[in-house]
């Protein structure tokens, strides 16, 4: 009675638990790449003069900040990236809170994308992908998001001397 059971036992951890990890990893690995192939750089911006506010940072461009307010969207996005470093929310009216730009800009700039009401543009000045304000693109913008933030840096090890 007892070679059967550790003969499944030997089983399930030889063979079942690697197979589920490669399976589970696997799966991972094809959503990332899914994102990265959406996340190509559609445009580059001419950044002479706003070099400085983009340089070094990925920036949310809010094209309609009054819509952009009233929803939720911006509690979601400040909560899960406010505190990285090389993030920062771009918009064309003063405010306090976040960048702002000269509202001549937004035409000259970014010409093609105002339709939409936001734009992810990564540290280079690439414009990675622009959405709308309806739910289910919110909720694929901060997917994006998450894959165009640079990872930050892994310490080296330090051998003892």
């Amino acid at each position: 009675m007892k070679k059967p059971l550790t003969w499944a036992v030997l089983i399930i951890f030889v063979v079942l638990v690697p197979f589920g990890s490669w399976y589970y990893l696997k799966q991972g690995l094809e959503y990332r790449k899914t994102l990265i192939r959406e996340l190509q750089p559609k445009d580059s911006l001419d950044l002479i003069g706003q070099a400085s506010v983009f340089s070094g940072k990925t920036s949310l461009i809010i094209f309609d900040s009054e819509k952009a307010l009233d929803s939720s969207f911006i509690a979601r996005v400040t909560q899960q990236y406010g505190a990285v470093p090389t993030f920062q929310i771009v918009t064309f009216e003063p405010s306090d809170k976040w960048v702002s730009l000269d509202p001549a800009l937004k035409g000259s700039l970014f010409g093609n994308y105002t339709k939409n009401a936001f734009l992810i543009i990564d540290t280079q000045g690439r414009i990675r992908n622009s959405y709308s304000e309806d739910e289910k693109s919110i909720t694929k913008m901060i997917e994006h998001l998450a894959v165009v933030l640079p990872r930050p840096g892994e310490p080296d090890i330090k051998m003892k001397q």
